[in-house]
């Protein structure tokens, strides 16, 4: 009995210590294999932190090293800023009450958000103006007043009366200077603004005198400094961040200020079909309609509204084409 049952013991004993010694040589083996079919790192990581200056971050460690693969730790911080939804714009303080009862201010676009197109703020207020004292009368003798500039002519009050005398006028003066105040020059509030759109006006007279309108749209980019708007673009890109959004405005404006003086070009492509043959009423209609495509193009806020309005004038452009085509003594070239 006592036999059989340290015949077991030994038994038992044989085979514990024959797992032992085969269990490492299995678990080695299976480690083998697993790591001579991986092809990825394993990693672990946490979750994100909360948004901190616009910086979430976590950590990460690696769990599995393959060895057949060096795949890089993954990304420990995120931008978590949110997306712009609209320009920023700075403005100046109000100037004080003019004598016309109006104040203006300057306003700057300092963030363009690249997907909206932000209205530019108010830059003009009716207010009340102050009210000047009574000057006392002055002991010294009076000084003879200055005289008093020649106002323009056809400063009427209906816009197509304004430009049937401008056409007319025109054919008595063979000057290269403007004899009117044009419409969209009219239209601007700010007596500042309105003298320097009149001196823009005066400097692009001159392209008048080349005969073919792509010669004349070349003059007046010329004069306005602008150049290819892409390379203008791109250049503006190159900058330092504070000067990227002034630069982007003056491009703006310059190309805006291009696509006027194109329906401008037209209105002078519209006179000179007079002598050809065309009515004086057919042209002053057309003429008409590109002032008020200007006024409405300038007061514009968003760009489909800019488009709407090229796209207008274009087909007005076609229309007036073949109402006086049947007038005119040659063909005319669109």
């Amino acid at each position: 009995m006592i036999i059989s049952v340290y015949r077991k013991i030994l038994v038992a004993v044989a085979i514990g210590l024959f797992i032992v010694s085969v269990l490492p040589a299995i678990a080695q083996t299976t480690r083998t294999r697993a790591e001579s079919e991986c092809v990825n790192d394993t990693w672990y990581c946490t979750f994100w932190s909360t948004c901190t200056e616009d910086i979430a971050s976590r950590s990460c460690r690696l769990l599995f090293d393959c060895p057949n693969a060096d795949d890089p730790m993954p990304p420990v911080t995120q931008s978590c800023a949110a997306p712009c939804t609209a320009d920023a714009w700075e403005c100046t303080a109000w100037s004080g009450c003019g004598i016309d009862g109006a104040k203006t201010r300057t306003c700057t676009i300092t963030d363009d958000c690249p997907d909206v197109e932000t209205p530019e703020p108010s830059t003009s207020e009716a207010c009340a103006p102050t009210p000047q004292p009574t000057p006392k009368p002055s002991i010294s003798p009076r000084p003879t007043p200055s005289p008093s500039p020649t106002p323009l002519p056809c400063n009427l009050t209906d816009l197509k009366e304004r430009i049937r005398c401008r056409l007319r006028s025109e054919k008595i003066s063979a000057t290269g200077t403007i004899t009117y105040l044009p419409e969209d020059c009219r239209a601007v509030g700010d007596s500042v603004v309105r003298e320097q759109c009149f001196k823009t006006y005066q400097q692009v007279r001159s392209c008048r005198r080349l005969l073919r309108p792509s010669e004349r749209i070349t003059c007046i980019k010329k004069i306005l400094q602008l150049g290819d708007p892409a390379a203008a673009k791109t250049a503006c890109t190159q900058l330092p961040a504070d000067e990227q959004s002034d630069c982007r405005n003056t491009l703006r404006n310059r190309v805006f200020t291009a696509v006027v003086f194109r329906f401008d070009d037209l209105a002078y492509r519209a006179q000179a079909l007079i002598s050809r043959g065309a009515s004086e009423s057919a042209v002053v209609n057309a003429i008409t309609s590109l002032e008020e495509a200007k006024i409405r193009f300038n007061l514009a806020v968003t760009l489909a509204e800019r488009k709407t309005i090229i796209q207008d004038v274009q087909k007005m452009w076609r229309d007036f084409i073949y109402l006086v085509a049947p007038e005119l003594q040659l063909n005319v070239i669109q």
